[in-house]
């Protein structure tokens, strides 16, 4: 979600690939970028699930913003004493 976001921040849209080794020594590193070069729309994919969290993101916040003080109001059982 960071890279994505950081993308989006600097308004870049050209094409995004994902490299996903299974270590960091030099054969798994290779071989992520041969696998990385077969995967056309690996990009579009995770664009995707960045999606995901940036909505319950906005809905946390919203919730938190409107439905805590709703909530909280809803429940009171006595009415408030200064």
């Amino acid at each position: 979600m960071i890279a994505w976001a950081m993308l989006e921040h600097l308004g870049y849209r050209g094409q995004v690939d994902r490299l996903k080794p299974s270590a960091l020594d030099e054969v798994s590193i290779r071989r992520a970028f041969a696998a990385m070069t077969r995967e056309v729309e690996s990009g579009e994919r995770d664009y995707a699930g960045y999606l995901e969290p940036l909505c319950r993101q906005y809905e946390d916040y919203h919730l938190g913003l409107n439905g805590t003080r709703a909530i909280s109001l809803r429940l009171r059982t006595c009415p408030r004493r200064i």
